[in-house]
């Protein structure tokens, strides 16, 4: 992360983080959920709909989360996706079901949709053209990490039941949450993107 400040190279690095730990529960839930749904006497192609409601709630909301960012700020959509990813996980860990499965993914694909722009967002805010690219490569590794380890990680832990991956990852991705909250509100008025950043001639919101 050579070129980045101190402040940045932070901000950087939580954003990496909440990215990696999302996008790791995420990818905790595919190589269990054939197994998952014979309990509600389902196969393929419940698992097939319900890799396709995730999708396509990221592809719809993650225009809109670009443009709430941009009015909001980054910060609120980044603590919302992430609690939506958490609301997810547990609907999905206790869902008795399909309906609430489908609802489950759907949610989860929202809050990833409006959690990954505002990421983008605020590292472009936070880096200057010459480390742009630099801190978007970053950040885009730590999403591919999180999705190649998640399903191994997945199936270690479905040893223990075939529930318990997706409850774990609640208190993976609270942690960084509330992190995230805290640090971005110390560090307001140091970084150009929380007080300082203008698009367009605008001030963002923090």
């Amino acid at each position: 992360m050579s070129g980045l400040s101190k402040s940045a190279k932070f901000h950087l690095f939580i954003l990496m983080l909440n990215l990696f730990i999302a996008l790791l529960g995420q990818g905790m839930v595919i190589p269990i959920l054939p197994e998952y749904l014979k309990q509600f006497n389902a196969a393929g192609a419940a698992a097939g709909y319900l890799i396709a409601a995730f999708g396509a709630a990221q592809f719809i909301f993650s225009p809109v989360g670009g443009q709430l960012s941009d009015r909001l700020g980054r910060k609120p959509m980044l603590i919302a996706g992430l609690l939506l990813t958490v609301i997810s996980d547990l609907m999905f860990a206790v869902g008795d079901t399909l309906t609430i499965l489908y609802i489950a993914r759907f949610i989860g694909g929202i809050g990833v949709g409006i959690m990954v722009p505002a990421n983008m967002a605020y590292v472009a805010d936070m880096t200057t053209p010459d480390t742009r690219a630099k801190g978007m490569g970053y950040l885009g590794a730590s999403m591919n990490l999180g999705m190649v380890l998640g399903p191994g990680l997945g199936g270690l832990i479905a040893e223990l039941g075939i529930r318990v991956p997706y409850f774990l990852p609640e208190d993976w991705v609270l942690s960084p949450c509330c992190c995230a909250s805290l640090c971005l509100k110390r560090f307001r008025g140091r970084c150009v993107l929380l007080q300082g950043s203008r698009i367009g001639g605008n001030r963002l919101p923090a």
